[in-house]
């Protein structure tokens, strides 16, 4: 008798404990450099309220918009910045870890995606979890160039 009721509880409480940890993190390759592909990046938050996008496709149009100015600028990126992205873009593994949002009231909210002939990939991140995703150092190039194109328009 007391082994029909232990057993299942210990099995069912080694089973709730098992769940218990950190999140597995899976890569996922990014879409492919090679071939048509287009990116968009929202960044949103901080403390002064940042609300920036971006688009850019493999064509190496790209388009700058700095939504509370309604600054807007649109640009072919040199070779060399495509070349650049391209390699990052081909190196970037972005992780498929589901973080609950982090409530960082003055964090960067970063929505990111990235598609191609191979499929769409999504990334949403704050700056506490913006290394985790995989992208952030095709996030921050890309910031980069967004912040510059939208400087030289003013």
């Amino acid at each position: 008798m007391f082994a029909k009721r232990v057993l299942p509880a210990l099995i069912l409480s080694l089973f709730w404990l098992s769940a218990c940890g950190p999140p597995r993190v899976f890569p996922r390759p990014s879409p492919t450099s090679n071939g048509a592909w287009s990116i968009r990046l929202t960044q949103t938050g901080g403390f002064a309220g940042a609300d920036l996008a971006m688009q850019v496709s493999s064509n190496g149009l790209m388009t700058a918009e700095d939504v509370r100015s309604g600054r807007t600028i649109s640009k072919l990126l040199s070779e060399e910045t495509m070349m650049e992205l391209n390699q990052l873009i081909a190196a970037t593994t972005l992780s498929t870890s589901e973080r609950p949002p982090s409530m960082c009231a003055d964090c960067f909210i970063y929505e990111f995606e990235i598609a191609s002939t191979t499929g769409v990939v999504r990334v949403h991140a704050d700056d506490t979890n913006l290394g985790e995703s995989g992208a952030q150092m095709l996030i921050q190039f890309l910031g980069e160039i967004r912040d510059q194109a939208l400087r030289a328009a003013t």
